[in-house]
C-alpha cells in the first residue's frame, strides 16, 4: 500500500466517508489519491526546505497545538456573540459555543449553573440549613423557573 492510500485509508476507514471512498469511481479515487501525494510532496518540500524534522511526537504536538488555537478562536467568537451568564463553562452538561450561537440565533434556552440557582435559593429562603433535601431542591427548580424568566425578560 502506497504512502497515499495510507494516508487516505486512515482517514476514510473509521468514518461514515468509508462506504463512498469505497463506491467511488477508480478515476475519482486516482484523483483524489494524486491530490494527497501533491499535498504530501508540498509539504515534505516545506518541512526540508524550513529544516524541519517530522516526528510522530511533533505531528502530534503540532495536532495539539492546531486543536488549542481553534478551541481559543471559538471561546473569542462565542464571548463576542453572547454574554458570559449565556455561555457558561465548559463541561459534559455545557456547550458555551453552542450556547453563543443560540443566543445569536435567538434559540438560546436559559441555562443557570447550578451555583447560581443554589446561591440564590439560600438567600431566598431563612430556613435552608433547616430543610431536608428534597425541599432545598423543590425550592431550586422554583428559583431556577424564575430566574429563568427573569433572564428571558432582560432580553
Amino acid at each position: 500500500m502506497s504512502r497515499e492510500e495510507a494516508a487516505a485509508k486512515a482517514h476514510y476507514g473509521s468514518s461514515p466517508h468509508a462506504e463512498t471512498w469505497k463506491l467511488a469511481e477508480p478515476d475519482v479515487r486516482q484523483w483524489f489519491l494524486g491530490r494527497i501525494a501533491k499535498g504530501l510532496a508540498a509539504a515534505d518540500a516545506y518541512d526540508a526546505a524550513h529544516g524541519i524534522r517530522r516526528t510522530p511526537e511533533r505531528e502530534v504536538t503540532a495536532l495539539i497545538d492546531e486543536r488549542d488555537n481553534a478551541q481559543a478562536w471559538a471561546d473569542k467568537l462565542a464571548a463576542a456573540l453572547a454574554p458570559d451568564d449565556v455561555l457558561g463553562e465548559h463541561s459534559s452538561m455545557n456547550d458555551p459555543w453552542a450556547n453563543a450561537l443560540e443566543y445569536a440565533a435567538g434559540t438560546h434556552r436559559v441555562v443557570l449553573s447550578d451555583d447560581t440557582v443554589e446561591r440564590a435559593a439560600r438567600g431566598t429562603w431563612v430556613q435552608w440549613d433547616e430543610a431536608d433535601e428534597a425541599s432545598q431542591r423543590e425550592w431550586s427548580e422554583i428559583v431556577r423557573a424564575v430566574l429563568a424568566a427573569a433572564v428571558k425578560e432582560e432580553r
